[in-house]
């Protein structure tokens, strides 16, 4: 089997697969059930760290994409702006109007679920792509039902307080549970993804018996890093088991090591090969500190900013925080539906070519040769 890494065997176990969110929810779950005062104290607030350096960059790396790509910005420049006026519109609807706040909350916290499960989908593919493996309308199929339900499951937890919470803290508002649907619906969906579960596993048995006859396991079998990432996924949002017990220390990371951290190493694939190899470092690290720059002016100063003009009008910093917060978080998901589209790449000056992923399409193309893949998220 090719070596079918995204950036590296351990940066992508550790930055992609969920390695890092693991070991670190671990370590935290241990030092809060030993009394570890100290330790949780660390963790807890490396976990906020890691939310500004990876998370809220991620974020923001959308942004910094459309600048610094030339043809993204021609293409996609128009879209852009008309996405960000109306994101505008809504942080202001948010700061005028204080009952959109829980509200806006809410709706960031149900479509949480399926931006995480599109972009494993994505990933998942450039791991099929990069290591030689053509996944047929079966894997496709239970891979989409797995992540779908999934996605799915979460919404409906939130939507029937199946886990009977009092209330939910998210952005420094109290969000009181809500009683919309059966709770049974959870169980029926569990079920389905057990047996999605078990259906992906014995294919994935029938496979390497398969390929073991002809000797080909490299292109018969789905890679470990695709498999790793769909489950790593699916137990982040199953309500039930050991995942329900590691799922507080879970979430402390999973926007950061998990998600965030997943997207920026794809970034780095696509923009790698734009610079030559004794520049690649600089270049790549000065779209970081752009990143960076940004997390820290929207996600800290502008709403502190906004909080301290407008206070005179009752506008508190925490209606400041959702109303940025979740205006940003829009953009990106939406210009990320736009940019990560479109054909082959042409290779850059080193002979390199990024990776590029394809949405809304169920097609995908393979750069032969070279260490670019063209990839479908296909949102069916």
């Amino acid at each position: 089997m090719k070596q079918a890494w995204i950036v590296s065997p351990a940066l992508d176990l550790f930055f992609v697969c969920g390695g890092g969110v693991f070991a670190l929810a671990f370590l935290s779950h241990i030092a809060a059930h030993c009394g570890a005062l100290h330790q949780t104290v660390f963790y807890n607030n490396l976990a906020v760290a890691l939310a500004l350096l990876l998370g809220e960059t991620h974020t923001t790396a959308t942004i910094v994409g459309l600048a610094h790509d030339g043809k993204w910005s021609a293409k996609h420049g128009g879209r852009s702006k008309t996405v960000a006026w109306l994101c505008l519109i809504l942080a202001f609807a948010i700061l005028l109007i204080p009952a959109l706040v829980p509200l806006a909350v809410r709706m960031y916290l149900l479509s949480v679920s399926w931006h995480f499960t599109r972009q494993v989908y994505g990933i998942v593919l450039i791991y099929c792509r990069k290591s030689g493996y053509e996944p047929d309308s079966i894997d496709r199929g239970l891979w989409q039902a797995v992540l779908q339900l999934t996605m799915l499951v979460w919404i409906c937890v939130q939507l029937s307080n199946y886990l009977a919470v009092k209330e939910e803290v998210f952005l420094l508002q109290r969000l009181p549970p809500l009683a919309i649907l059966p709770p049974g619906i959870v169980d029926i969906m569990l079920g389905a993804i057990l047996t999605c579960t078990l259906l992906i596993a014995a294919r994935l048995i029938f496979q390497i018996f398969s390929a073991s006859a002809c000797n080909r396991i490299g292109q018969s079998v789905p890679p470990p890093q695709a498999l790793l990432l769909l489950f790593a996924v699916v137990f982040m949002f199953l309500p039930l088991g050991p995942a329900l017990l590691f799922q507080g220390p879970i979430w402390l990371y999973a926007p950061a090591l998990f998600h965030g951290s997943q997207y920026l190493c794809v970034m780095w694939a696509r923009f790698s090969g734009e610079s030559d190899q004794p520049e690649r470092a600089t270049a790549l690290t000065g779209l970081y500190a752009k990143c960076l720059t940004l997390a820290l002016l929207f996600f800290v100063c502008l709403p502190f900013c906004l909080s301290q003009v407008f206070a005179a009008r009752g506008l508190h910093y925490d209606a400041a925080v959702v109303a940025v917060f979740v205006a940003v978080q829009i953009y990106h998901m939406a210009m990320d539906a736009v940019i990560w589209r479109g054909g082959k790449l042409p290779q850059s000056r080193s002979g390199y070519c990024g990776l590029k992923l394809r949405v809304g399409h169920r097609g995908s193309t393979v750069v032969h040769g070279a260490t670019a893949v063209t990839v479908c998220l296909n949102r069916r």
